[in-house]
């Protein structure tokens, strides 16, 4: 019985190593996000810039820039040139005095480099650091595993901490230098300013961001807004359609957008729900099936001890 039992218990580890596995082998990524110690730009203004590193197979973003109003007004906003995505949003809060950043990359990223520019205004002091919060970062496989990190804040001296720089100094050019040479890509260092990235100004203009018609072209079946709110599914061929009516009877929509004021309901953030939906969905199935094994092998040590008396 005890030969049995031992059998049991190693066959059930061996099932819970192939249910988990998998998984664990994927999340061996540790981001770290670092956020650089403001930086004085010619015309006045101060840009804060967020690197991550760490992340081999970088699959999607959501992420959240806190700033105090009372010392700084938020200008603008963009993702950085090594990590751009078109496949991406960012809405402005000023209610909430934040930035919500949602990015998603259709392929295989490796991150090193500026992932967040920010643009602010400074109302006191030499210098601003905001907070970073992070909702959700996930690598790219088909589990949209979760991948841990951490965040660190640059202090104007160069050191970095787990809080943010609260001393109001401006650091010296060459931390900000040394900074981008350790952390940043080539793309960073190479492009002035952020054109062609998406980006946000301060009346919540989004540019650069995929549009629901090219969602489409990329998603032969994508859920877009109707004008009762509802969601409905439509075809590539629909959007087409309804594309080329919309230039015959009014001006074709330029590249900037306004920002939704939810970005939970852009096209982004409903795929990596859907996503996740599905991760947490087989994860479901894979503790059942282990459940179901130990009860039948509880059974199974049952009738064998029953039989073992007669």
């Amino acid at each position: 019985m005890k030969k049995l039992n031992k059998v049991m218990i190693n066959i059930l580890i061996i099932m819970l190593f192939f249910q988990s596995g998998s998984i664990a082998a994927k999340a061996s990524d540790n981001a770290t996000f670092y956020v650089q110690t403001a930086q004085a730009l010619s015309d006045g203004t101060i840009q804060v810039s967020i690197y991550l590193d760490g992340v081999s197979s970088l699959g999607g973003i959501d992420a959240e820039l806190f700033f105090d109003s009372e010392k700084v007004t938020f200008i603008s906003s963009s993702i950085g040139n090594s990590l751009n995505s078109s496949m991406a949003d960012i809405n402005y809060d000023a209610e909430n005095s934040k930035i919500h950043y949602v990015i998603l990359y259709p392929t295989v990223t490796k991150a090193h480099g500026i992932i967040i520019n920010a643009v602010f205004q400074l109302k006191e002091g030499q210098s601003y650091q905001p907070k970073l919060q992070i909702n959700d970062l996930i690598d790219n496989s088909d589990d949209l595993n979760d991948i841990p990190y951490n965040i660190k804040y640059q202090q104007s001296d160069g050191k970095w901490e787990d809080s943010a720089d609260e001393s109001g100094t401006l650091a010296k050019d060459e931390i900000i230098e040394n900074t981008l040479d350790e952390y940043g890509a080539p793309e960073d260092k190479d492009k002035e300013g952020n054109s062609g990235t998406v980006s946000v100004d301060s009346s919540n203009n989004v540019t650069g961001a995929l549009t629901d018609s090219e969602a489409a072209a990329d998603n032969p079946e994508v859920l877009m807004k109707t004008e009762d709110g509802k969601d409905t599914e439509h075809t590539t061929e629909d959007t087409a359609t309804e594309d080329t009516a919309t230039e015959d009877t009014a001006t074709k929509e330029t590249e900037t957008e306004k920002a939704s004021p939810e970005i939970e309901n852009t096209e982004i953030n409903k795929k990596i729900k859907v996503k996740k939906a599905n991760k947490e969905e087989k994860e479901m199935d894979s503790a059942v099936i282990v459940m179901s094994s130990l009860i039948l092998l509880l059974i199974a040590s049952a009738v064998y001890a029953g039989r073992k008396r007669r």
